[in-house]
């Protein structure tokens, strides 16, 4: 399995008593299938794993799954931080009939080498046999941080359904010779949308990123003019998206959610311990429109009156 362009982090719904909220899930995806992406990855970063049950989990990846009817592949998040829930959340994503599956390192005991790193990571593909298997590199959040050249040496006898790696960090030196290691077998999506343009430059053919759910349009055309040869637009639009992250870090914990409300997609708020700031949204949606990225969002820039697109 091969992914040529934008795979989106897709958000989990909630409801406005935090809990989830599946009735949500086929219009949202319907929106997603619309914007050109493709594929979906759930229950990731994006998606709240680590503040979601397993069996939330469960019900919200085979909810995607039956909304997605085969129009999109759909990659299911099932790392956690213990490799026997990982085996569960593995082997019900297979049943439900997920596309793939990928994992994060646990992030509490910490694997202590590559080789515990690989072993962990063979338990969980182990658990979905039947599914390519891409394990999540993000060490900012996991503090596993072995360069992926070691593990993939390591894992490609070890994981028999290792397909290839999430790579989200900004080490484009290990990035680059992973990706060459075996392109045959392999496939690294790049997980950094601020620097999305720098993978595209190294040879990712295809990103996995949050920002896709609303900015979709602004990374299909910087992708277009990177294949065109068209560098001095492909960097402007990578400097919006830089822009649009600032913009996000800046008003923080719900920001990604208020978007999605903003162009009419309501995905909820997000959990504890991260913040919500809804009571933000007019100073956001100005915020984006002085940026000058609003015209890229997928849909209409509403608060209450349209302010437009």
């Amino acid at each position: 399995m091969k992914f040529k362009g934008l795979v989106v982090a897709a958000n989990t719904p909630f409801q406005s008593d935090l809990e989830l909220d599946l009735e949500r899930i086929p219009s949202l995806t319907d929106y997603l299938v619309g914007q050109k992406l493709a594929g979906l990855f759930v229950c990731g970063s994006t998606g709240e794993c680590s503040g979601m049950t397993a069996p939330e989990r469960k019900a919200a990846a085979g909810a995607f799954i039956k909304a997605a009817a085969g129009r999109i592949p759909v990659i299911v998040h099932v790392g956690s931080d213990g490799v026997r829930e990982s085996q569960e959340l593995a082997a019900h994503a297979e049943s439900a009939g997920a596309d793939a599956i990928a994992a994060v390192a646990p992030y509490y005991f910490r694997p202590g080498s590559v080789a515990e790193l690989v072993d962990a990571m063979a338990q969980i593909s182990e658990a979905a046999p039947k599914l390519p298997f891409y394990f999540y590199h993000i060490p900012a959040l996991t503090g596993v941080n072995f360069p992926v050249l070691d593990f993939l040496k390591a894992a490609e006898k070890r994981i028999p359904m290792l397909a290839g790696v999430k790579f989200t960090y900004e080490n484009l030196m290990d990035f680059q010779l992973s990706l060459n290691y075996d392109p045959e077998r392999f496939q690294l999506l790049f997980g950094r949308d601020e620097i999305l343009l720098a993978g595209l430059a190294l040879g990712a053919e295809g990103g996995v990123g949050s920002t896709y759910n609303y900015a979709a349009p602004l990374y299909h055309r910087m992708i277009a003019a990177f294949r065109q040869g068209d560098m001095e637009t492909a960097r402007k639009l990578q400097l919006l998206s830089q822009k649009l992250v600032l913009l996000l870090m800046r008003f923080g914990g719900s920001a990604g959610k208020q978007i999605m409300e903003l162009i009419g997609q309501p995905v909820g708020p997000v959990r504890p311990p991260t913040r919500n700031t809804f009571e933000t949204n007019a100073e956001l949606a100005a915020a984006l429109r002085a940026i000058g990225v609003a015209p890229y969002l997928g849909g209409e820039l509403v608060i209450g009156d349209r302010i437009g697109a």
